[in-house]
Formats: structure tokens, sequence, C-alpha cells
């Protein structure tokens, strides 16, 4: 559902990089509930989840639109690196 309302939200809160970096800011704070109980882990996984989508969103519709006549092959190179760094990270 957030990719979905990624674009409106982003209209209302000034902007997709904006609130591109309000994502990043959700994602990296959700470590801080890393530090509780379990219930609080899973709070963290979906927040960091939530943010990743934004991120995701309104980072290829932004490279797609600034990069206007090769949006494809700006855009192959963007969601290349961000599954690889997710694949390191994960590893």
């Amino acid at each position: 559902m957030s990719a979905f309302t990624a674009g409106w939200l982003a209209n209302r809160f000034g902007g997709p990089i904006h609130f591109a970096i309000i994502g990043f800011i959700v994602m990296i704070g959700s470590l801080f509930l890393s530090l509780g109980d379990v219930w609080m882990l899973i709070a963290q996984i979906f927040l960091i989840c939530l943010g990743m989508v934004v991120i995701h969103t309104l980072a290829s519709a932004e490279v797609n639109h600034n990069a206007r006549s090769l949006g494809g092959v700006v855009n192959g190179p963007y969601v290349s690196c961000y599954y690889a760094g997710g694949a390191l990270l994960c590893s």
C-alpha cells in the first residue's frame, strides 16, 4: 500500500527527495527498536520495510524523471545497485 501512496505522500510532505529523506530517517531510527524484546523487533522490521519501499519507490521515479530520454537505461543500474546492496547486507 505504501508504494501506491508514495507519490501522493511525497506531494504532501514537500516533494519526493524530501519524503525519501524522511523514509531514510524512519528506517534508521527504527534500529533503536531492536534494543527491546521480540515485539519491538517485529515493529522494527515492519518500519524498515516501510522505509525501504518508500525510498525505492520515490528514488526510482526521481531517477527516471531526471534521466528524461533514457529512463530505462538509467533505471537498470539503479535497481541493480539497490538489490546488490540489499543482497550484501543480508549475506
